[in-house]
């Protein structure tokens, strides 16, 4: 299988009878506060609820793979650039998102060629060549200036209900400033794929 890229978009993943699905663990799974941003909810469940839905569609994407964690995220504040790497696994894969609910505004999620593996290895990345344009700054005046001179644009995806949008864990990305929208919060499924080698052959 050829290997996917870096990070890509595919519209109507799901169908609106497995959003259905997905909601519904969506309403009753317990809400769990992110310790490291505040405001926002990561609210994990164990994946066997919904492996009959993605399981199959994302084995024909990525192959095989172990699903590290998967969640519920329910933003009311925009994510700064960061990195999804670092997750105690070995092999990060990738990462998937399916937005969920967005009051139907536009918002988007970010996703920049820089790689990092941790907070710390965004700073010591030299300045990008490669300047964001002025309408992505725009959409992206929440995030820390430093970080900003560093990374460049790979592509910047808009939400629809029910898309996949991934990306490579080592990747910089970031959440729009949704707020700036009159939009309070978003929801998504949220899923960190891996290759660790012992659960595979497991």
């Amino acid at each position: 299988m050829d290997s996917p890229q870096k990070a890509f978009t595919i519209e109507n993943f799901l169908s609106e009878k497995e959003l259905m699905h997905i909601d519904i663990i969506s309403n009753t799974i317990p809400k769990q506060m992110n310790n490291a941003e505040k405001q926002t909810f990561t609210s994990g469940f164990n994946y066997s609820l919904i492996k009959k839905i993605v399981d199959e569609k994302l084995k024909n994407i990525f192959g095989e793979f172990n699903v590290k964690d998967c969640m519920i995220l329910e933003e009311t504040k925009p994510w700064d650039i960061h990195t999804d790497f670092n997750k105690g696994d070995t092999h990060p894969y990738y990462a998937c998102l399916i937005p969920l609910e967005y009051d139907g505004k536009d918002t988007h999620t970010v996703v920049f060629n820089e790689e990092a593996k941790n907070r710390e290895e965004i700073f010591q990345l030299p300045e990008s060549e490669n300047k964001l344009d002025t309408q992505t700054l725009a959409i992206l005046d929440h995030c820390n200036d430093k970080k900003l001179q560093r990374v460049s644009l790979l592509s910047s995806y808009k939400w629809k209900r029910g898309s996949l949008i991934c990306w490579h864990r080592k990747l910089l990305h970031a959440s729009d400033n949704f707020k700036k929208n009159k939009l309070d919060k978003k929801k998504a499924l949220v899923m960190f794929l891996n290759q660790d080698k012992e659960e595979l052959d497991g």
